[in-house]
C-alpha cells in the first residue's frame, strides 16, 4: 500500500496542472521582468488594458501595474524572493495569469504572456465529470470535478457565464476553484447561481466545486452549457468508505475499478439523479477515533482514509479524463 500511495504522490507531482514552480530552485536578488503580450487567437501582438506584476503569498501583493500603450512591457526591478512571481493581464474583459518560476533563467529571459479573444462554442469543450464523496456520521463532504478541454480552433476563450454547475439546494460551505494548465488556481469562481465567473482558456483546465450536505442523500445533475443540460453526462463517483456504496435512482449505473483508488460507480446522467449513501459505514471526522470505526479493519486504513480526500482533489480530474481507457467496469444486475 505504501508503494501505491507513493505512486499517487508521483502522479500528483508530475501532473500537467501543477505549476513548474513546484520543481524550481529558490532564487534571490533583484530581478527586472520584461516581455511582450501575444494574442493566441490571431498570433499577433496584443495590447492589454492592464498588466501587473504580483507576488503570491498569504495575500496577492501587487508590485506594479502598467497600462501599456504597446504589446511590450517592462517592470521596475523588484526583490526576487524565494517564491514564484505572477504576471496578470486584463484583456477583453478577462484576466490572464502566468507563473514565473523562481529560477534565474526563467526570470532573465523575456516573458511571453498569451491572451485570447473570446468566441469558443459549447461544441469546442470536452468535459469529464466526477464526484468524490466522504461520508461522515450525519453528513456528506462532496467534491465535484470537471476536467475540461477547450479545443477551439483557432484557440478562443469560452465565456464563463455559459458554464453552470447545478449545486444542490441545502449545500453549505460551497467553494470553487478553476485551474488552467501552467497557471495558478483561481478561487471563488462561481456566483450564487452556480455560474462560472471566469472564462475557460484554450487547452486543459480543472474545475473543482466542494460543499457539505446534511444527511446521506445527494441529488446530482449534469452541468449546463449555453443554457442546455449536458445530456448523457458520464460521472464517475468515488466514495469513502468503500462499503458506503450508494443506491442510485434516476440514472443508469455500473461498477468500476479506479486503479490505485478502488471501487467506484459510473453514472449516465440525463437529468437529476439521487444517490442514497445510507447503507454501509462512515468515516469519523477525527480519524484518531478510527479504532472504534468498523470501516477501518487495519491500522493503515485510518491514514489512507484521511489521505484519499486530499489526493483525489489533485488527481481526480486526470483519472476522470482517462476513465475511458483506465476504468474496468462490470454492470450491476
Amino acid at each position: 500500500m505504501k508503494h501505491k500511495i507513493r505512486g499517487l504522490l508521483m502522479a500528483l507531482l508530475l501532473s500537467g496542472l501543477v505549476s513548474s514552480a513546484l520543481f524550481a530552485q529558490p532564487a534571490g536578488g533583484p530581478v527586472a521582468i520584461s516581455g511582450r503580450v501575444v494574442n493566441g487567437t490571431t498570433g499577433r501582438p496584443a495590447v492589454p488594458e492592464e498588466i501587473a506584476l504580483l507576488r503570491p503569498g498569504q495575500g496577492m501583493q501587487e508590485l506594479e501595474a502598467l497600462k501599456p500603450a504597446s504589446p511590450l512591457f517592462a517592470f521596475k526591478p523588484v526583490e526576487g524572493g524565494q517564491g514564484p512571481l505572477l504576471l496578470r493581464a486584463r484583456f477583453g474583459g478577462e484576466t490572464f495569469v502566468q507563473v514565473i518560476p523562481p529560477v534565474p533563467e526563467a526570470r532573465r529571459r523575456p516573458q511571453v504572456l498569451t491572451v485570447y479573444d473570446g468566441g469558443a462554442r459549447a461544441a469546442d469543450l470536452q468535459v469529464h465529470s466526477g464526484l468524490q464523496i466522504l461520508k461522515r456520521k450525519d453528513s456528506l463532504r462532496v467534491s465535484r470535478f470537471y476536467a475540461i478541454e477547450n479545443k477551439s480552433q483557432p484557440p478562443r476563450l469560452f465565456a464563463g457565464q455559459s458554464f453552470r454547475v447545478l449545486v444542490p439546494s441545502g449545500a453549505r460551505n460551497v467553494e470553487a476553484q478553476l485551474q488552467h494548465r501552467g497557471s495558478m488556481p483561481l478561487q471563488n469562481v462561481l456566483d450564487e447561481r452556480g455560474i462560472l465567473t471566469r472564462g475557460i482558456r484554450p487547452g486543459a483546465a480543472e474545475l473543482v466545486v466542494s460543499y457539505e450536505m446534511d444527511g446521506h442523500v445527494l441529488d446530482v445533475e449534469p452541468h449546463e452549457l449555453a443554457g442546455q443540460l449536458a445530456g448523457n453526462s458520464i460521472v464517475v463517483v468515488l466514495h469513502e468508505p468503500a462499503d458506503a456504496r450508494p443506491v442510485v435512482t434516476g440514472a443508469e449505473s455500473e461498477t468500476v475499478q479506479i486503479p490505485d483508488l478502488g471501487p467506484a460507480l459510473k453514472l449516465q446522467l440525463q437529468a437529476k439523479a439521487t444517490l442514497d449513501f445510507s447503507p454501509g459505514g462512515f468515516v469519523y471526522e477525527d480519524v484518531m477515533k478510527s479504532d472504534a470505526n468498523a470501516v477501518f479493519e487495519e491500522p493503515w486504513k485510518a491514514s489512507l482514509g484521511a489521505v484519499l480526500a486530499v489526493l483525489i482533489l489533485f488527481t481526480g480530474a486526470s483519472v476522470i479524463a482517462a476513465s475511458g481507457i483506465r476504468i474496468t467496469s462490470k454492470r450491476n444486475s
